[in-house]
């Protein structure tokens, strides 16, 4: 999920075709090559010449260099870039079904990879859920936990691992950065938090 148009297109066109939709600013080719991260500069260039040529990419010569921007009136750009944002619909669609639950968690979010969005096919979609301490039903818990597993590979074709705590185990001292303890954390993106209500 972190870079879904590279499996469809298994070409340095996916990478700066990502880079184009992450941004209205006309960039030169060795600013696409640098954002993008692979590839050579002059790959690139390759790359977004023939873009351009298939009018995909607008190019605009400024002296010696030239600036390329994503051209979105093209009939087929809607379809590109909804492949290159699929994390941040992922990110929504988890909201969504999770925002859905009878028994709402205190805390969701996705963390590793596929928050960090550097992983690749192999990756799982790592989440962490903190389920509050009293809840009705036990079974109806895990059953919306089992019921998210088995959709996820159906929306995205990727596994998820879920770890889950209660709210014991928050720290007593913090309740604003979170997960707190996984690995990763730190790039760790928030589906729900409803912790500050325990403080």
């Amino acid at each position: 999920m972190a870079h879904p148009l590279r499996g469809i297109i298994p070409t340095l066109d996916a990478p700066v075709i990502e880079t184009l939709a992450a941004t209205t600013r006309p960039l030169t080719g060795r600013e696409v090559n640098r954002i993008a991260g692979v590839g050579s500069a002059r790959g690139v260039q390759l790359v977004l010449r023939r873009l351009a040529s298939q009018g995909l990419v607008l190019v605009e010569e400024r002296g010696n260099a030239g600036f390329y921007l994503a051209n979105r009136e093209h009939l087929a750009w809607p379809a590109l870039e909804s492949l290159a944002r699929l994390r941040l619909a992922l990110r929504a669609r988890l909201s969504e079904e999770i925002g859905a639950w009878p028994i709402q968690p205190l805390h969701a979010s996705v963390f590793g990879s596929a928050a960090r969005g550097d992983g690749d096919s192999a990756s799982d979609i790592d989440l962490l859920m903190i389920r509050p301490d009293e809840i009705e039903s036990v079974e109806l818990w895990d059953d919306q936990l089992d019921r998210l597993r088995d959709g996820v590979p159906r929306w995205t074709g990727t596994t998820v691992r879920h770890s889950t705590s209660d709210a014991g185990g928050l720290p007593n001292t913090s309740h604003q950065t979170t997960p707190w303890s996984m690995p990763g954390s730190r790039t760790a993106s928030t589906l729900r938090d409803r912790t500050c209500a325990t403080s």
